[in-house]
């Protein structure tokens, strides 16, 4: 398991914390579950967390292979994280347009990353 990044939201959805963790597959994500919910002061932690947070929502997500994380940066970083929801059936055309786009947006920034979940009934893209 490894801490990606955190960020805290100053335009738009204030008070509002983002971070990403890395596993190895999902064989590690299930391992980290599993080792995070047997510690013995996981429970108390757990419960006085909770009281503290309006809402949570978690994704798995896999990154594309056409456009892989980039390494840890520094401190300093200013970052715009971008959720898409397709339309049933749109996933193929809707990335020869995201790619064309990427490559338009290299010209003036760098992309950190871009990652694809499809669990449940969304099917969803992240860019940032």
């Amino acid at each position: 398991m490894n801490l990606v990044g955190s960020w805290r939201t100053e335009v738009g959805d204030c008070d509002t914390f983002v971070h990403i963790w890395e596993y190895q597959r999902y064989a590690g994500y299930h391992q980290s579950l599993n080792a995070i919910q047997n510690h013995p002061e996981f429970a108390e932690f757990d419960y006085k967390l909770k009281k503290l947070i309006k809402s949570k929502r978690t994704s798995l997500m896999q990154e594309f292979s056409f456009w892989p994380t980039t390494s840890t940066r520094k401190l300093g970083g200013v970052f715009e994280l971008r959720t898409y929801t397709l339309h049933p059936g749109n996933l193929l055309e809707w990335e020869h347009h995201w790619r064309k786009g990427l490559e338009a947006r290299k010209e003036v920034m760098e992309g950190v990353g871009a990652c694809e979940y499809t669990f449940g009934k969304r099917l969803g893209r992240h860019d940032c």
